[in-house]
């Protein structure tokens, strides 16, 4: 009996070391042994040996390890034996709900119940958790917003606020145009943010997302100084209304780059576990801007000339308290101290030597482009959408022209709303197929639509009981008021659609698939939702009804289009292409003192097995010590690839040539 229990214990501490890889001591005398090779250039057939030359050799007593080690852990798998990797959670539990939806036995009406009323899973009650800060901040936000406008409205004149209205649209065109560096490189954070040891490379996507919005925004800002008052006189507007819109243009879109850059920091906040942080940030800046803003335009002693211009460096001055604050904060608290590693010198396109961060930006700086541009064009074209029925709206007068203007506030407070449901749905999905986990990522895009279903009801219902109230609250102008008031059942019945839509983009963003999503809405845009509007307007004279069903149309059409291409999706496919992105970047974390050539191709780490394939290894090319092409060039012939490979696998640029002279 103590024989047994002495067996027991041995095997129990043996199931540890397993679990855990490999003891700190054999870890430390594995370094050690590894460290004190020289690695050498593969141009005979013998990149991964020693540099003694020596064949790779294993004992009995490894042998002996792995066989035990491959036998435990098949015990440990034994309890959820019809589970696979891709259907476990984080922790490494089983999740049975994935494990039910996947079964082939389960009906599709038990799927759909999977989807809709197990509510209380972990997957849900992880989507809820994210989507309390998310939710929260646009409420927040757009309540504020609105608030504003109707500020504007009672405050001001009906020609200020239609200045107010079309200007802040022109703004908001080229700030979500040029922001969308910012959030293709928040999807990148979020693809990798539970990734080990990716900190530095979140950071740095961070950084460079923040420098290309700088750069881009800019010239926007001169743009809009010069450019603003003919946009106005091109709508219809008088040479007074078009020079105060100019003037509040010019502060206005410095308060939107400011702003832009410090919603950056909160979308990274938002990622790495900081969401109820980030919300109360938001909760403050908007309460006090909106504050700031009401005390401006209402007390009238102390502000006797208050106007719009002035009312833009209001706006100025707050994006500024607020920039600075957010920066402060999160550097005196150390909520991203992790990630300012990444926070390398400011390099873009830096990709010669053998330095890795010059490569990693390099690399990291065309894929948050090449996801940027396309996303951009698509934020391009939903809002330039919008500028252009505007243009349709002039056809039919300048009142509704204002109440289009008015109708787009409420569109916009409205889907920011659903679209922060769809982000929060959205970074979960990344995170999964960041890691692999291809069936909880799926599992999770068909819960998803069920909860942006719900939140579109449950907004619409809301604009349905304030149908009478919403319209006074912005204007006090009665013609406007009873557009508006027309108008809103229709974006109650849109809700529905544009719900729908809304999270099929952002399960697309979180497959990389921004070139798709944006296609396919530009091809509604162009030959569905534009042409409707434009028999509504110009051609039939219909009011403002007809180009709103015309949107309705489009936004359905779309919606329908870009949920078939996310229901019929390879999964497994573009988790390894997500995967696959990243791995340039890898770089930046291995050692240049450590080589793999102890160990078989099954031994490596994903990081290392797909440098060794960039290279040209196989498996079999591998473990049998095969040459390959790559091994044949010096070390400045090789691409930009195959040198971040060849880092990765412990190689610097004079140990490759150091054992291409070896080798000759």
């Amino acid at each position: 009996s103590t024989q047994q229990q002495q067996q027991q214990r041995e095997a129990a501490e043996i199931a540890d070391e397993t679990a855990i890889g490999h003891s700190k001591s054999e870890e430390s005398e594995q370094a050690r042994h590894i460290s004190s090779m020289t690695p050498r250039r593969p141009s005979s057939g013998t990149f991964h040996r020693f540099a003694s030359g020596g064949a790779r050799h294993r004992s009995p007593q490894d042998h002996r390890s792995s066989i035990r080690s491959l036998s435990i852990r098949l015990s440990a798998s034994s309890r959820s034996s019809v589970l696979s990797d891709g259907e476990l959670d984080e922790e490494g539990d089983p999740d049975p709900n994935v494990a039910k939806f996947f079964d082939e036995t389960t009906t599709t009406f038990q799927k759909f119940g999977l989807v809709v009323c197990n509510n209380c899973d972990t997957q849900s009650q992880r989507i809820l958790k994210l989507l309390g800060p998310y939710v929260s901040q646009s409420l927040i936000s757009a309540a504020c917003e609105i608030i504003e406008l109707a500020l504007v409205g009672h405050k001001l004149s009906t020609s200020a606020l239609s200045a107010y209205v079309i200007v802040d649209l022109l703004v908001r065109l080229t700030s979500d145009f040029v922001g969308s560096v910012i959030s293709a490189g928040n999807t990148l954070i979020s693809q990798i943010a539970e990734r080990e040891d990716d900190a530095a490379k979140a950071g740095r996507y961070l950084q460079l997302s923040l420098m290309l919005y700088g750069i881009g925004y800019l010239p926007c800002v001169v743009m809009w100084a010069f450019c603003m008052d003919k946009v106005l006189m091109f709508l219809g507007y008088d040479d007074n209304i078009a020079e105060v819109g100019r003037q509040f243009a010019i502060p206005y879109a410095v308060a939107a780059l400011l702003h832009g850059i410090g919603t950056g920091f909160q979308y990274m906040l938002d990622v790495v576990g900081h969401e109820m942080e980030s919300t109360w940030m938001t909760a403050i800046t908007e309460v006090g801007t909106t504050s700031v803003v009401a005390v401006f335009l209402c007390w009238e002693r102390l502000f006797p000339h208050a106007n719009l211009v002035s009312l833009g460096y209001v706006y100025a001055l707050c994006s500024c308290v607020y920039f600075f604050s957010i920066l402060i904060t999160i550097r005196k608290r150390g909520w991203l101290e992790e990630h300012m590693e990444g926070f390398t010198a400011f390099r873009l396109f830096y990709s010669e030597g053998g330095d890795p961060a010059r490569v990693s930006n390099y690399e990291a700086t065309c894929l948050i482009l090449l996801n940027a541009s396309s996303l951009g064009f698509a934020m391009l074209l939903y809002h330039g959408e919008w500028q252009i029925l505007i243009f349709f709206a002039s056809w039919l007068g300048p009142a509704e022209v204002a109440a289009w203007g008015l109708l787009g506030t409420i569109w916009d407070a409205n889907e920011l709303i659903i679209e922060a449901v769809s982000e929060a749905c959205e970074v979960r999905c990344a995170m999964f197929l960041g890691t692999g986990q291809v069936k909880q990522a799926k599992f999770l895009a068909y819960k998803s639509y069920w909860i942006g279903f719900v939140s579109a009801a449950i907004i619409s219902l809301f604009l349905f009981l304030f149908i009478d109230v919403l319209p006074t609250w912005l204007t006090r102008d009665e013609l406007l008021r009873q557009m508006i008031e027309d108008l809103i059942p229709m974006i109650c019945i849109a809700n529905f659609a544009s719900g729908m839509m809304i999270v099929s983009e952002t399960m697309l963003y979180a497959q990389n698939r921004y070139k798709l999503a944006t296609a396919i809405a530009c091809c509604v845009t162009m030959f569905v939702t534009l042409p409707l509007a434009a028999l509504s307007s110009i051609v039939y004279h219909i009011n403002l009804e007809g180009q709103t069903a015309a949107v309705v149309v489009g936004i359905s059409l779309t919606g329908a289009l870009t949920m078939y291409t996310v229901v019929k999706s390879d999964w497994k496919s573009l988790s390894d292409a997500i995967i696959s992105s990243h791995e340039y970047d890898d770089l930046s974390h291995s050692s240049a003192d450590q080589i793999y050539d102890d160990m078989y191709w099954d031994e490596l780490p994903p990081k290392v097995k797909k440098a060794a394939e960039t290279l040209g290894y196989t498996q079999s090319a591998w473990d049998k010590d095969e040459n390959v092409p790559a091994g044949e060039k010096d070390w400045m012939e090789l691409t930009t690839k195959e040198k971040a490979a060849a880092i990765i696998l412990g190689y610097s640029e004079q140990k490759w040539d150091d054992g291409s002279s070896d080798d000759s």
